[in-house]
């Protein structure tokens, strides 16, 4: 018995969205203000 099974999926163009995207920011408490922005700076 031979079936074949014939899908479009394969050649159909993606459909675009939306991305769901965030930004999140984390605060961290430093007890030097200055050398923490110095240190952070270096990073880039």
């Amino acid at each position: 018995m031979n079936i074949q099974v014939r899908s479009n999926s394969a050649t159909d163009l993606p459909q675009t969205g939306s991305i769901d995207m965030k930004f999140e920011v984390a605060a961290i408490p430093v007890s030097d203000v200055d050398r923490a922005k110095q240190f952070y700076s270096r990073l880039g």
